[in-house]
C-alpha cells in the first residue's frame, strides 16, 4: 500500500483501533492500527497498521507511516529514513515478542 511520497489524508474510524485512509481514487480504506510511538530524536509520531490482508506465504501484511492527527483527521507521511525504517522494525519486533508473552 504504498502511494508515493505524497501524504494519505484519513480519517478515525468509530472503533479508537480502526483509521480510514483516502486513495488516489477516492476509495475509503479500513485499517486497523497495531500500535503509535513518538520518537524524540526525529521529534515525529509512528503509527504502525494492518489492512488485515495476507501474503501468499500466510502471513499478515504489515504498514508504518509518520502520522500527524487532529481530532479524528490523520494524515500519513512516508517513512524514508533507514534510521527510521531500522527503528520501527525495532518496535515491531518488541510488540511481537509482547504478543508471544500474552499467547
Amino acid at each position: 500500500m504504498q502511494y508515493g511520497l505524497n501524504p494519505i489524508p484519513g480519517y478515525l474510524g468509530e472503533k479508537t483501533n480502526q483509521f480510514y485512509i483516502i486513495s488516489p481514487s477516492n476509495e475509503h480504506i479500513l485499517l486497523e492500527k497495531l500500535f503509535t510511538f513518538s520518537y524524540s530524536s526525529t521529534n515525529k509520531k509512528y503509527i504502525v497498521y494492518t489492512s488485515n490482508e495476507y501474503y501468499e506465504d500466510g502471513e499478515l501484511k504489515i504498514y508504518a507511516s509518520i502520522y500527524k492527527q487532529n481530532g479524528h483527521e490523520l494524515i500519513l507521511y512516508p517513512i524514508l529514513s533507514e534510521d527510521e525504517w531500522a527503528m520501527v522494525q525495532y518496535y515491531l519486533d518488541e510488540y511481537n515478542e509482547m504478543l508471544k508473552d500474552v499467547n
